[in-house]
C-alpha cells in the first residue's frame, strides 16, 4: 500500500469520505479508504494497493470482463437475461454516441478503452462502416472477443503505454474505465493525441458525490474499492478535462449502466443484504426480471429525478492552428 498525493493538484491534506471493504463483486480482504482533497475536492484511494493487489480483483467474475455465452456456469435464465441486459446497455450507448457524431459518416475510427467483453465494439460494428478498436488489460478476455468478430482491432494493455496511432481516430470512448486508472488526467491528455482535431471523447463514470452515493453510503456499488482508484464529482471530471487540454467540456448526468444492474440502488441494497448474512455471492440480477419493466421503470425514474448514478464527459480535441509563412 503507498501513500499518494491529490492526483489532480498534487495536494497532501486530505480528509477520509468512506472506509469499506465492500465492492461490486462481494468483499475485499482489508478495508479501503477513499479521501478528499482538502484543496481541490477530489476523491481518490488513499493509501493505494500495487499493481499485484489490484490485479486479483480482476477476475472473470468482473462483470465488465464476463463473456455472455450458451452453457456457461450458473442457470440458464441468468445467461439469457444478462446478454439482454447487455445488449440494452450496448444501445443506450450508441445512441448517446448517435447525438454527438453521426454513425453514419464513413470511416469512423472509433477507440473503446477498457472495451472488457467488447459488447460496444460489437454493436458498432453493426452500424456500418466503422474501424473498431479496443483497449484492454484483460488479454485472455481479448483472445475470447477476437474469435466473434475478425474486423475488430483489439490491444491488450492500458492506455498509457499501448502502442496506438497518434492522431488517428474520430471517436474515443472510456465507458466506466477512467476511474479505474490513477492518473485521470494522463489518460483524457494521451486520448486527446490519438484522437484527430475536434475529435470526439466520451467518458461515463460514476457520480461519487451524487444523491444515490450519499444514500448508499460505504455499500453504494459505485465505489467498487479497490478497483476504483479515483472517483468523480461533477466539478472534479470538468476540471480533470481542462488539465488535459480538451476543449468544449460538457459533463452531463447519465448512466448508461442501469439495464445492468437494474438499478443502483437495489444493487446496493442486495449487495448489503447480501454482506451482512455473509454470503457474498454474485448477484442474481435475472431473479428481479420478474419484477416487471413498469416497476423498474418507476425505480429507474426515481434516480433520474435524484441526479442518476452517473456522469458522462463530452468532449473535443484541440483544434490545431495553422501555422503561418512568413517572409
Amino acid at each position: 500500500m503507498k501513500t499518494i498525493g491529490c492526483p489532480l493538484c498534487g495536494g497532501e491534506a486530505a480528509r477520509t469520505v468512506v472506509r469499506t471493504d465492500f465492492n461490486l463483486t462481494g468483499s475485499a480482504r482489508t478495508c479501503y479508504q477513499v479521501v478528499e482533497c482538502r484543496r481541490c475536492r477530489f476523491r481518490y484511494l488513499n493509501p493505494r494497493p500495487d499493481p499485484e493487489e489490484l490485479a486479483a480483483f480482476y477476475t472473470p467474475r468482473y462483470p465488465a470482463h464476463a463473456l455472455p455465452r450458451p452453457g456457461a456456469d450458473g442457470p440458464a435464465a441468468e445467461q439469457v437475461s444478462f446478454r439482454r441486459r447487455l445488449a440494452q446497455v450496448t444501445r443506450h450507448r450508441l445512441a448517446l454516441l448517435e447525438r454527438f457524431m453521426s454513425l453514419r459518416r464513413t470511416p469512423l475510427r472509433v477507440l473503446d478503452v477498457g472495451c472488457g467483453n467488447g459488447a460496444f465494439l460489437l454493436g458498432l460494428l453493426e452500424q456500418g462502416n466503422v474501424e473498431a478498436w479496443g483497449l484492454d488489460i484483460a488479454a485472455p478476455v481479448l483472445a475470447e472477443v477476437a474469435q466473434r468478430d475478425g474486423r475488430l482491432r483489439l490491444v491488450a494493455g492500458d492506455l498509457h503505454r499501448a502502442a496506438l496511432p497518434e492522431r488517428y481516430f474520430e471517436v474515443i470512448t472510456l465507458w466506466h474505465s477512467l476511474e479505474h486508472d490513477g492518473d485521470p488526467v494522463g489518460v483524457l491528455r494521451r486520448a486527446r493525441q490519438l484522437l484527430r482535431p475536434g475529435g470526439l471523447l466520451l467518458a461515463e463514470v460514476p457520480d461519487s458525490a451524487g444523491v444515490i452515493a450519499r444514500l448508499c453510503g460505504r455499500y453504494w456499488l459505485g465505489w467498487d474499492l479497490p478497483r476504483h482508484l479515483v472517483h468523480f464529482s461533477a466539478g472534479s471530471l470538468r476540471r480533470a478535462a481542462v488539465q488535459a487540454g480538451l476543449r468544449r467540456i460538457q459533463v452531463l448526468h447519465q448512466y448508461t449502466l442501469n439495464p445492468l444492474c437494474l438499478s443502483p440502488l437495489l444493487a446496493s441494497l442486495q449487495l448489503w443484504r447480501r454482506r451482512r448474512k455473509g454470503r457474498m455471492k454474485r448477484v442474481a440480477y435475472h431473479r428481479w426480471d420478474g419484477l416487471g419493466d413498469a416497476l423498474l421503470a418507476l425505480v429507474n425514474g426515481l434516480e433520474r429525478f435524484l441526479g442518476g448514478n452517473g456522469l458522462l464527459l463530452v468532449a473535443r480535441a484541440t483544434q490545431e492552428e495553422r501555422s503561418r509563412c512568413t517572409i
